[in-house]
């Protein structure tokens, strides 16, 4: 039997075996450790064919599950295929064209050119056509040179072998693929961070005209591994920094995140925000609350096809009620003449403009601005960021 057809047999195992209840890259970790038999070789191309069933099955009307793992194939490919020349030379003469000449190809298999299922509860910012065609594409790996390397990374890019491209004085791209870690000192030099996150922070620098006030008292709520903050902190390393989030195996990871990037006079604390806690360990007084709320993910769904795949519509309900709960519950503790920032890195309007109605409408905090900051066109995860403030 040709390896190729082993490939997609194991991918078929796969898919029959992974249920959507943790991220794919774990599971395949885990599958593979169990199988020995499989080469770095073998893993990666297999791995490859299971991120693109995901990218592509919502779309594709077939009931044989292989020609749905080889049609996906065709579809995410960019380049020559062994596994198509092999087993679909029918469709590897047209691997190197444009996604919507590959479309047409295979247009008997498939039930609409949209490849993302849920068009009608997207925020009205979104270009359907390349958000929806944005699903089947690898995104980049980005990482943002912090200030003060910027001689040291490029002097390391230099003889790095690594093919990249810089998309502005801070900004780097590589392949996702890219073992970054070989090459810098991440955490110190460089922070791997999507581009529109990187571009979150410009939005509030542009925005926000007290964010550079020395001693500025920010409470980063949902602070998670503390992107934000970095990012904050090296626009503004004066800053009076409190971070918090639901558990304290986060926070940990926080803790030396900070210490890699030389961050260590802060205020941390656990807290689960989505219940009214009358007494938290904080002022009431805060200068900027940073809000990067618990979402869908609807965002990065190019980077994780299989949430994509698994997503079940009531959940935005879910969120958006979490999310609520944890604007009132916060919003509170901002100090008059305050900024409020709301974050997500969904998509859908229920979770981005209808939440910034409830801030301006039920919270009372006056709108300064708020954009999507789309990635579809660049190989990067799509964003949304909304700046308040309090009068």
């Amino acid at each position: 039997m040709s390896r190729y057809y082993s490939y997609v047999n194991t991918t078929l195992k796969i898919i029959s075996e992974f249920k959507g209840e943790e991220p794919l890259s774990r599971f395949l970790k885990g599958f593979f450790s169990k199988s020995k038999k499989y080469g770095s070789k073998d893993r990666r191309i297999i791995a490859m064919l299971c991120y693109h069933y995901y990218r592509a099955a919502k779309i594709i009307n077939s009931s044989d599950l292989e020609e749905q793992i080889l049609i996906a194939h065709f579809l995410c490919c960019e380049s020559n295929s062994s596994i198509l020349a092999d087993l679909k030379p029918s469709l590897h003469k047209h691997v190197d064209g444009d996604i919507n000449k590959k479309l047409l190809i295979v247009s008997e298999n498939i039930e609409t050119t949209s490849t993302f299922p849920f068009k009608n509860l997207l925020s009205d910012a979104v270009d359907l056509i390349p958000f929806s065609q944005s699903m089947l594409i690898q995104p980049s790996l980005f990482v943002r040179i912090r200030p003060g390397f910027e001689n040291i990374v490029l002097q390391k890019l230099k003889t790095a072998e690594s093919q990249f491209e810089k998309i502005s004085t801070d900004t780097i791209s590589f392949e996702n693929s890219t073992k970054i870690e070989e090459i810098f000192e991440i955490g110190k030099e460089v922070i791997i961070q999507d581009l529109n996150s990187q571009n979150v922070g410009k939005f509030i620098e542009k925005h926000i005209p007290i964010i550079k006030k020395t001693g500025l008292s920010i409470w980063d709520c949902c602070s998670a591994s503390g992107g934000k903050s970095i990012m904050i902190f090296d626009q503004n390393s004066t800053i009076d920094l409190t971070v918090s989030d639901i558990r304290n195996s986060i926070l940990q990871n926080l803790k030396e995140r900070f210490a890699l990037a030389g961050i260590h006079q802060y205020h941390s604390f656990v807290a689960d925000l989505a219940f009214d806690n009358s007494v938290l360990p904080i002022p009431n007084n805060f200068e900027v609350i940073i809000a990067d709320v618990p979402c869908t993910g609807s965002g990065t769904w190019s980077r994780t096809p299989e949430q994509l795949y698994f997503f079940n519509e009531a959940n935005i309900n879910y969120f958006t009620d979490l999310q609520k709960n944890i604007l009132k519950n916060t919003s509170k503790y901002l100090a008059e003449g305050g900024y409020f920032i709301l974050i997500t890195c969904s998509v859908f309007l229920q979770e981005n403009e209808e939440n910034v109605k409830y801030l301006q409408n039920i919270l009372k905090l006056k709108l300064v601005t708020f954009q999507l900051l789309e990635g579809y066109n660049s190989k990067a995860d799509s964003m949304f960021v909304a700046i308040f403030l309090k009068v």
